[in-house]
């Protein structure tokens, strides 16, 4: 008698330079219209400056899948827009794909995912469908077939919502800002010396160095000769 063979796949490897969200969170970041496009912030109150966010890592199964075909104008070929539902089993979240090569039966309905999506909002006026909760226009997807990869998603949403939202690395955006609001940047050690951390508190300059490394990475701080500057006061 033989033993059949097993087979076992690789978790794909973590996003680098994009924060994961759960799509609790991802439904409730703070929006606001800049001109003539919408910005999104991460942050739990006017009182928690959080971070902003362009591109996220979401995870989910796919509750409905459609691909909606239009003409924008006559003469105009169709143009394909794939629709999907997605769950975390918390909550629900509507991805978009305009002018999609993709097809509804591409997307197998209850198998998990990972996805890098933006976070959009319709402008006001603009289009048939004005729609006032936040959407996600999908940038890229894979089926996930190793269920660790979920798992590491989870770890991974928990520390980018710490990271964003937790006191200490709110104050820490409030000190950069407050600092580099003429243009320059601001230095490690002054950065602590704002800070009032003191040279034992090593689980403080740990954490420090943890979050700003997390700024660098998600493209939120800036580092030149003259120290460090948020992404935001550069724009």
């Amino acid at each position: 008698m033989t033993t059949p063979a097993t087979t076992t796949t690789t978790p794909t490897p973590i996003p680098s330079n994009i924060p994961a969200l759960d799509l609790y969170t991802f439904l409730n970041l703070t929006s606001d219209l800049v001109d003539t496009k919408y910005v999104f912030k991460c942050k739990l109150s006017n009182e928690v400056d959080g971070i902003y966010i362009t591109n996220a890592w979401v995870a989910g199964f796919v509750k409905s899948s459609r691909v909606v075909r239009k003409k924008v104008a006559e003469g105009e070929d169709e143009t394909s827009t794939l629709e999907l539902m997605i769950s975390d089993g918390c909550s629900d979240l509507r991805v978009v794909q305009y002018k999609t090569p993709y097809k509804a039966e591409d997307f197998e309905i209850s198998q998990y995912y990972s996805f890098i999506v933006r976070p959009f909002m319709n402008k006001p006026g603009v289009g048939t469908v004005t729609f006032t909760q936040i959407q996600a226009s999908l940038s890229s997807f894979h089926k996930i077939t190793n269920y660790n990869e979920v798992t590491a998603h989870i770890s991974e949403s928990i520390r980018s919502f710490y990271y964003m939202l937790a006191p200490f690395p709110s104050l820490v955006i409030k000190v950069i800002k407050a600092y580099t609001s003429n243009g320059y940047g601001i230095k490690e050690n002054i950065l602590i010396e704002h800070l009032q951390i003191k040279p034992e508190e090593d689980k403080k300059i740990s954490d420090l160095k943890h979050f700003i490394k997390f700024l660098k990475d998600n493209n939120q701080l800036i580092e030149n000769e003259n120290g460090y500057t948020l992404a935001e006061q550069q724009s």
